[in-house]
């Protein structure tokens, strides 16, 4: 669903908060976040040597309100532990707040309290849950794409301009007969594609490579960073290799699966992956994404599909 302002929806379930039965009293979490760090404590000075940090999973805790008995039993059907034991079986929670766009995450309720008391009996019932995202990034509801073609390289037109001294130009100009002119101008670079992270955070795309008669050999590269991804595996004609540089670098993909972050028809292609196997990130902005295929159709594309990311 399209959540409205005031509005979370979790697993496509339940909705609460404005125009629902639930109205929340408390949204304690969604906006914050908490980091930790590997600093050094400096034994016999002030302070520590600093070292990295690193965001912690998110938890958030909400807290709701109702007077209509037969919600809350419909609210505490939905808000139930994973049916399973698999650790990665999570959930979509979707959300949105004034002049900010609808914002989606991953996650599980992991505890759930109902008040019994004065008010309850006057029948008004409070049930506060808590939930957890093990990826502590909200993602845009909106989901961008752009396809990138692998990149041709442009060439330099030799410049023959006389210069005021004695360094005469060449007279290069096609006569009248067969004695043609000669072709000096440049040809532009092709390939170039622009992903934009409307976000704060970084954000890590999904790549799919396809190739119309078969590659071996291409990578990517993130221009604005510096960074490349590169793979030797061949893609044959009507094949499409994907690259899930999400569940690369959070352990599931945008659906809370836990999935091979590379793979051929959900067979793993992982070790087609150049060391250092770093997951390519969009940073919030301008990304600047430049495919090459080193060996194989030129024609081959690369599809990148990304949302914005916040914290």
């Amino acid at each position: 669903m399209t959540a409205a302002d005031y509005q979370l929806d979790y697993n496509g379930a339940v909705v609460i908060g404005d125009s629902t039965a639930w109205e929340v009293l408390s949204w304690g979490g969604l906006e914050e976040f908490s980091a930790r760090n590997n600093d050094l404590v400096i034994p016999n000075g002030w302070g520590a040597l600093a070292g990295s940090s690193y965001v912690n999973p998110k938890v958030v805790v909400v807290t709701v309100e109702s007077v209509n008995p037969t919600d809350v039993l419909l609210l505490e059907a939905a808000l139930l532990p994973p049916a399973n034991a698999t650790p990665d079986t999570l959930v979509p929670i979707r959300w949105k707040f004034p002049n900010r766009e609808e914002l989606r995450a991953m996650g599980r309720c992991a505890r759930r309290v109902r008040a019994r008391d004065v008010r309850a009996v006057a029948g008004s019932t409070r049930l506060t849950f808590q939930l957890e995202m093990p990826d502590p990034r909200a993602y845009s509801a909106a989901i961008l794409s752009g396809s990138v073609p692998a990149f041709v390289a442009g060439t330099a037109g030799f410049d023959l301009t006389a210069g005021a001294g004695a360094d005469l130009g060449f007279d290069l100009t096609a006569g009248a007969a067969a004695d043609l002119g000669f072709d000096l101008s440049g040809a532009a670079g092709a390939g170039l594609f622009v992903a934009v992270n409307n976000g704060t955070v970084d954000t890590y795309p999904v790549l799919y490579f396809s190739a119309p008669a078969g590659m071996s050999a291409f990578s990517v590269t993130n221009q604005t960073t510096g960074q490349t991804v590169s793979f030797n595996q061949t893609v044959n004609v009507g094949e499409t290799m994907t690259a899930d540089m999400q569940a690369a670098a959070t352990g599931v993909n945008a659906a809370g699966v836990a999935t091979v972050p590379v793979s051929i028809g959900g067979v793993s292609r992982y070790g087609s992956w150049t060391a250092p196997r770093i997951p390519l990130r969009l940073v919030p902005g301008s990304n600047t994404l430049r495919f090459d295929v080193s060996a194989g159709d030129q024609n081959a594309t690369c599809l990148a599909v990304w949302a914005s990311a916040y914290l």
